[in-house]
């Protein structure tokens, strides 16, 4: 499952082996049933939501084989109760047999008694739990078995054990083709509770001082584990599912070995590009302080007029700027551009329209816009372009201005409070 909370290619980290119990791929098949029935996204919430340790502990499952039963009993009792997923926890310890029974199936005699696989039982239970004990004692007639379980201090029994236990001996039967039998939890050390509904228990003896199963199967009964590619109810073949569970773990190695591996390329790239924001930032900064520098912060007052200018850049250079020029002691010039666009290409083309005003200031505005066009035609080679409002004010306070697709200028008489266009 590749997700940030729930990987199953890291390592178990921060654990000592003598302390993990469990084999993992209990807890491995019950979350790949979850996934494919609730689908990855609620999964990965539902662990999101498990308290800090659990959470912590579900990061780091990994590979490893086994896992400390405290942590993976609490992480499943907890999955179970929010997804009432107390049949899927049945179905992975049949599932989970499915992935050692191939390996054990070359070492077992073809024929054997059923005598010969009940006894085999605590020997599968002690491939996948050893924070238990199990034992196997013939019961009252020949066909009857209990099946005695005991907690290893300090450990306590959890219901999760018992489902698992019963889907696990349930699935060994199921390989052996057994038809014949049946299993009860006739003792339990725990009070009966939601998860009880989910194991077969007919008369059993709750919060008793030892669990135990009452096994039943037809004696002498001739076995053959099954070796058939296919089953006889067209249900996947335990061939077929451990193959399934090998090509996902491989399917899993190598999308988390490619996953890395771009996490790395990116990391490497998000550097650099980091490094040249903040150099495009000291750039720009840099550009803005000399923008600022032609930009004059306030305009003097010129024979009792006053003038009241502020500039805001939408970035940090701008391709709008204003200007005034001292035309003699008789005239003063008020020039506001605005540069098309903006950033850096408008703040350079409004450079050379500052350098080309300053040359050509003249007390005829239209004169001075014919000047400063050739030079911007002679300067400027990209597409660019400027509208610009150019006024001259003589003495006597006439008004003389070209605009330059500008809209055109409103005067206001501040005495009746007229507005002219």
């Amino acid at each position: 499952m590749q997700t940030e909370n729930f990987d199953l290619n890291g390592p178990v980290s921060g654990t000592n082996q003598a302390d993990c119990d469990v084999n993992a791929v209990r807890l491995k098949i019950f979350l790949e049933i979850l996934a494919g029935k609730h689908g990855r996204t609620m999964l990965q919430e539902a662990l999101a939501e498990l308290p800090d340790t659990l959470r912590t502990f579900s990061r780091k499952i990994g590979s490893a084989r086994w896992l400390p039963a405290p942590d993976e009993t609490r992480t499943l009792s907890s999955l179970c109760e929010k997804f009432n997923a107390w049949p899927d926890l049945h179905e992975s310890g049949e599932k989970s047999l499915h992935t050692v029974i191939s390996s054990l199936m070359p070492a077992l005699p073809e024929k054997f008694t059923s005598d010969d696989l009940v006894f085999l039982i605590p020997s599968m239970i002690s491939l996948f739990l050893t924070h238990l004990s199990s034992h196997v004692k013939p019961g009252s007639t020949a066909d009857h078995y209990n099946l005695i379980v005991e907690y290893r201090q300090p450990h306590e029994p959890a219901p999760v054990d018992f489902v698992f236990l019963t889907g696990l001996v349930q699935g060994l039967f199921h390989i052996f083709d057994i038809e014949e039998y049946s299993i009860s939890l006739a003792a339990c050390s725990l009070a009966s509770g939601d998860w009880s509904a989910h194991v077969p228990a007919e008369s059993t003896h709750w919060s008793a001082s030892t669990s135990s199963f009452d096994i039943r199967i037809a004696q002498n009964s001739k076995i053959t584990h099954r070796t058939r590619t296919d089953s006889e109810d067209g249900e996947e073949s335990v061939q077929d599912y451990v193959q399934s569970v090998l090509k996902r773990s491989s399917e899993l190695l190598v999308d988390r070995r490619d996953l890395l591996t771009a996490v790395e390329y990116l990391n490497v790239a998000n550097n650099e590009l980091e490094k040249k924001i903040l150099s495009n930032k000291r750039e720009l900064a840099m550009a803005r302080n000399i923008q600022k520098g032609f930009v004059p912060s306030r305009i003097p007052d010129w024979k009792g007029l006053q003038f009241w200018v502020k500039f805001f850049p939408l970035t940090e250079v701008s391709g709008d700027f204003y200007d005034y020029f001292s035309l003699g002691s008789s005239k003063f010039g008020l020039l506001v551009c605005d540069v098309s666009g903006h950033g850096v290409p408008a703040a350079l083309i409004s450079a050379i329209a500052k350098i080309s005003f300053t040359n050509h200031r003249l007390d005829s505005p239209s004169e001075a816009f014919s000047k400063v066009n050739l030079d911007l035609i002679n300067h400027v080679k990209m597409e660019g372009y400027l509208t610009a409002c150019y006024l001259v004010i003589d003495q006597n306070y006439n008004i003389t201005y070209s605009m330059a697709a500008m809209p055109p200028p409103v005067l206001y008489r501040a005495r009746t409070g007229e507005i002219e266009t």
